[in-house]
């Protein structure tokens, strides 16, 4: 296994403290009463995770975000890459672009308290929060 390094960390890629900060960020745009029920039902920690996940999923092979610390192989200097689709982009730019690329907005809208009517899909009568994992998405 080769050695790995730091990419940085997400303020330095994402121009936020962190990836819970970026998503409080967003959702604070909406409603007080809103915001209380998405921090309430435990819906901001699925979007955060969810968040998370799907920039996981779009970084570049070989790149993982831990915590808000970007990981990866060991390389001398930051160059461009030299051939295949990413060519003359540098991985830098590449995480910057992966980051951007996850739309938040999706994440945060799948995660809305306020967009499914409460479910009750277990027959012990236990409701199933926005915030649990088997929720439905849109």
């Amino acid at each position: 296994m080769g050695a790995t390094t730091s990419y940085g960390t997400w303020v330095n890629h994402a121009k936020a403290l962190s990836v819970e900060t970026t998503v409080a960020d967003y959702i604070n745009g909406g409603g007080a009463e809103w915001v209380a029920r998405v921090h309430a039902t435990g819906a901001f920690d699925r979007m955060v995770a969810d968040y998370r996940a799907a920039v996981n999923a779009n970084l570049p092979e070989g790149i993982t975000l831990h915590g808000d610390e970007f990981y990866g192989p060991y390389y001398t200097q930051d160059g461009p890459v030299a051939a295949g689709v990413n060519a003359g982009i540098t991985t830098v730019q590449m995480i910057v672009s992966a980051v951007e690329d996850v739309d938040i907005d999706e994440i945060v809208r799948s995660r809305d308290p306020d967009a499914f009517p409460t479910l009750n899909p277990h027959r012990d009568g236990q409701t199933l929060s926005p915030a649990h994992p088997d929720y439905p998405t849109r």
